[in-house]
């Protein structure tokens, strides 16, 4: 029993290491994670990771070429990047197709709305020019986040093209975020992940008696994942809703908070 307790603790480790790294948390946020117990932290990040969808690869073209927005065009021949990149002077065209899943760990996004946000750096950048689908839909200099999708369809796919032009220094991109904005009247999973560990941020600092961190950690731990594992969106809507009222109003969750906001109660 001890021996399969530890191999959990082990698998959420790496589960919370990796999970991380994907949704980007700052300085504080990590280090008020970290303060939370393994299951505590798993709850989080689970909460992260369904607003945010993974772009795992782009095709990326050296040098200005006409209309490398386009649908037809082939860019099986494109060099393939992963991660961070540092690049060239020269025009450069990024592309990648995205697919817009039904769930992201179980959480239905259909009729979400959905963003993306290039992260792009180099000194004397000219402006960004912005495709989906072909179609033009940003330029700029410094490109604010842009809606990918009003509300997202289930296996819906869209062409996302960028085109970086000259610049005086070497250009460096860090990807893209795309992140979901959840349907209106549903409870935001981000919300809820935030107040959590910004509750556990203000408890540290504080120097609050551990009943307080315990408090925060059966908010965390309330929460009811196994519904989204059964399909059960109104049951995991219920009571994310009573944690998220109770985190506002007062930076804590009670365990009787809790006990007296179930599925029944929404």
């Amino acid at each position: 029993m001890r021996i399969s307790r530890l191999l959990l603790l082990a698998a959420i480790g790496v589960f919370a290491t990796e999970a991380q790294s994907q949704i980007g948390l700052s300085d504080p946020e990590a280090a008020a994670l970290k303060r939370l117990s393994p299951s505590a932290q798993n709850v989080v990040l689970q909460l992260a990771q369904m607003t945010r969808l993974s772009v795992d690869e782009w095709s990326v073209h050296l040098g200005d070429i006409p209309h490398g927005e386009a649908v037809d065009l082939d860019d099986s021949g494109w060099e393939k990047v992963k991660g961070p990149w540092h690049g060239t002077t020269d025009a450069v065209w990024f592309r990648c197709w995205i697919e817009v899943p039904k769930t992201l760990h179980r959480y239905d996004i259909t009729g979400a709305r959905i963003w993306i946000r290039f992260h792009v750096d180099s000194s004397g950048m000219g402006s960004q020019i912005l495709y989906f689908n072909g179609r033009r839909v940003a330029l700029g200099e410094d490109l604010e986040p842009v809606t990918l999708s009003e509300q997202a369809r289930p296996w819906e796919k869209i062409l996302v093209a960028l085109r970086l032009p000259h610049t005086v220094e070497p250009k460096r991109s860090d990807g893209a975020d795309v992140t979901v904005e959840p349907v209106p009247g549903r409870p935001s999973p981000e919300l809820l992940w935030k107040e959590i560990l910004a509750a556990a941020d203000l408890a540290s600092a504080a120097g609050i008696s551990d009943s307080l961190q315990e408090q925060i950690e059966a908010a965390a731990c309330a929460v009811d994942l196994n519904a989204l594992q059964q399909g059960n969106q109104k049951a995991f809507d219920a009571y994310r809703r009573c944690l998220v009222l109770a985190v506002d109003r007062d930076r804590r969750c009670s365990p009787s908070h809790i006990r007296d906001c179930g599925p029944a109660n929404e």
